[in-house]
């Protein structure tokens, strides 16, 4: 027979969803539950995961006596009233768990709601506590955005005090570039029509030497035939 369980019964508090924790409980009570016997049996009242398995060790207490129940049912006259008077008992005791699940698993969604409700306030004082640094980062980010606007509009107003100087100095280099695209383009043309002179004297030179070649030709020509007497006045004496 095991030590008597701990028993959450007498702070019991009523709730909205006992129907649907109850209909949980009794699913999770239909589950085998292993044996150990190093399970401690006098668990404390916060000790959650430890109440929930005395919880299930009672349950399989409660199993086990009606399967012997049953047994000893069957060696009697009246067995099956004897079966179902065993079962009555069961469903009792395994009301009383349930019973208990129930005000463990109230007391375990309070404590977590307490252990939510303490994070959020310390991370709550914790923002509060940072909040002179935050303060002084945004002013000091502010400062900064306020130097770099000074110094933007200090360039620019440079750079508007110094636009005739610039625009001065834009028209000089135009026009140097112009009159040395000038100068450029005379020296083009100048070569070309150089070039162009060059090749009409070569064009002569060589219309001159060709012509002098034919000459030259045509002279050695008459010479040959005034030699050999075979010139048009040599064939008319010749044939008198």
């Amino acid at each position: 027979m095991p030590v008597k369980p701990f028993d959450a019964t007498a702070d019991r508090t009523p709730s909205s969803a006992s129907k649907a924790s109850a209909a949980a409980a009794a699913a999770e009570d239909d589950k085998p539950v292993p044996y150990d016997d190093r399970l401690n049996l006098q668990p404390a009242a916060d000790d959650f995961g430890g109440r929930r398995a005395v919880l299930d060790r009672q349950r399989a207490w409660i199993d086990y006596r009606f399967e012997e129940a049953k047994y000893e049912c069957a060696s009697k006259f009246f067995v099956n009233y004897c079966i179902d008077k065993a079962r009555d008992e069961q469903r009792e005791a395994l009301k009383a768990v349930r019973s208990q699940r129930l005000v463990l698993e109230d007391q375990e969604r309070r404590a977590r709601a307490q252990e939510r409700d303490e994070r959020l306030a310390e991370k709550r004082a914790q923002t509060a506590a940072e909040a002179p640094q935050r303060a002084a980062e945004r002013a000091q980010n502010v400062s900064d955005y306020e130097a770099k606007q000074a110094e933007y509009q200090q360039r620019v107003t440079e750079r508007t005090g110094q636009a005739p100087e610039r625009a001065a100095n834009a028209q000089t280099y135009n026009a140097k570039q112009a009159t040395q695209q000038q100068k450029l383009d005379e020296a083009k043309a100048s070569a070309a029509q150089k070039a162009a002179e060059r090749e009409e004297n070569v064009r002569k030179y060589n219309q001159k030497q060709q012509e002098a070649i034919e000459r030259q030709q045509k002279s050695d020509a008459r010479r040959n035939e005034s030699q050999s007497g075979s010139s048009p006045a040599q064939k008319a004496i010749q044939g008198q």
